[in-house]
């Protein structure tokens, strides 16, 4: 048996919706704990706790789950307290987007590029047997100098075979009390990938990686069987989500989960769709399965910019149609939007304010552009020369939940998108 420290650096559980949970830390440590190995889940969210970084490195070995917003923190992490004296292994989207980079950094022995569970079992096996790291799929490492790049694209297939997310190792009780968690739910995810291939976001990497056996999904009796035991576990009432980058992508998946979630949970429940993705009939079976709430991806009011600049091929009558689909079965309308995006001007910002007012969703989900490593729209601006390859490293923040300009944006200044964002709901009526 193992000890592993399970790490995510987090922002205060204040900031926006984050509650503290996260699915892949929890199905990595279901799967290690099938093992016989012990996990213990540290969430750090700044510099000054000493008593979880201290503690962690007792460990043999420390697992982080590594955004890119929590570089800062995993480096000092490293240079203070784990270099040289645990072995450290790194996953997660910023694992994911520059492996090659965080492999070579002093300290670290290994990093997974791709999903984590088969990767997190390997290593588990090195630890305990002292086998070789050559055979650990998806895992980038470092000896002598040399790097060393293992076969990657191996996946779970089917993910049925997954033991449920282990939830008693977050402290779950907590989680459920926080002021987000009456918007947000206890969080679910019943597939895998996503079809699309937005600029700023990450899938598309992970496509390249994954190939067509990206997108997967578990068994409704699969999903519907963890909803009952999680919520008979901690005595919950209240809301479900299901943070499935999209919800709808099957319809006879869709209406089999419609039929026996009905009949066996029976609660109210939000879910992420893509406006391509639905019509009046998915609409339907959504509303009739419980789902009150949709998250839907706008992020700006000028179409020709959204489609340039983020890769998504909607036109503003097709969303405004789509949405007043929702609004007929009495669906809830939580709308994202991005500001500052590459060479947006106030003129843009001012039609995305009118579009957002035209659409009058129940909440605006707002952030900043945040160019993450990865995605197609950080390797153009690096490309471009109007952003550092390693900005990451001088982040002074660690959400994307806020106002800021992390790159040479081309057409406003940082006061302009503060104000913006400040007044971008008050402006669009939705407060």
């Amino acid at each position: 048996m193992k000890r592993i420290a399970l790490v995510n650096f987090v922002p205060p559980l204040d900031v926006a919706n984050y509650l503290g949970y996260s699915q892949g830390l929890g199905f990595i440590s279901a799967v290690l704990k099938e093992l016989n190995h012990q996990t213990v889940l540290f969430n750090i969210d700044n510099v000054n706790d000493a008593e979880s970084l201290g503690a962690a490195r007792e460990f043999d070995a420390v697992f982080v789950y590594l955004a890119t917003t929590g570089y800062p923190l995993f480096s000092h992490a490293m240079n203070h307290y784990w270099k040289n004296r645990v072995p450290v292994f790194a996953g997660g989207p910023h694992a994911i987007a520059l492996p090659e980079e965080l492999a070579m950094e002093d300290g670290v022995t290994g990093v997974c590029v791709g999903e984590g569970e088969l990767t997190a079992a390997a290593i588990a096996d090195y630890l305990e047997n002292g086998r070789s790291l050559s055979g650990v799929p998806n895992l980038y490492y470092q000896e002598d100098g040399v790097l060393h790049k293992n076969e990657t694209g191996c996946i779970v297939d089917n993910l049925d075979w997954l033991p449920f997310p282990d939830r008693s190792f977050f402290p779950y009780h907590e989680v459920l009390s926080t002021k987000a968690s009456k918007l947000v739910g206890m969080e679910f995810m019943a597939t895998r990938g996503c079809k699309y291939g937005c600029r700023f976001c990450l899938n598309p990497r992970l496509l390249q990686l994954q190939g067509k056996r990206m997108i997967r999904r578990r068994s409704v009796d699969s999903i519907v069987n963890e909803v009952h035991l999680a919520t008979a576990m901690f005595d919950y009432k209240g809301v479900i989500g299901f943070h499935d980058d999209i919800f709808t992508l099957d319809f006879e998946w869709l209406c089999e989960f419609q039929e026996t979630f009905k009949k066996k949970i029976n609660r109210p429940f939000w879910c992420n769709v893509h406006i391509s993705d639905i019509d009046e009939q998915i609409i339907k079976v959504l509303r009739q399965a419980g789902c009150y709430r949709v998250l839907v991806g706008i992020e700006c009011g000028n179409a020709r910019m959204r489609k340039k600049a983020l890769g998504k091929h909607l036109s503003n009558e097709e969303i405004l149609y789509k949405i007043s689909l929702l609004k007929q079965q009495h669906i809830k309308i939580v709308a994202t939007f991005m500001i500052g995006l590459p060479d947006e001007t106030e003129t843009h910002l001012k039609e995305s304010v009118d579009f957002c007012r035209a659409i009058a969703p129940d909440w605006i989900l707002l952030s900043s552009l945040f160019p993450f490593p990865g995605t197609r729209l950080y390797t153009q601006l690096v490309a471009e020369n109007r952003l550092a390859a390693d900005f990451y490293r001088q982040l002074d923040s660690k959400t994307f939940y806020s106002a800021r300009l992390v790159y040479d944006q081309g057409a406003i200044s940082n006061e302009t998108l503060q104000y913006y964002f400040r007044n971008f709901r008050k402006m669009a009526g939705v407060l």
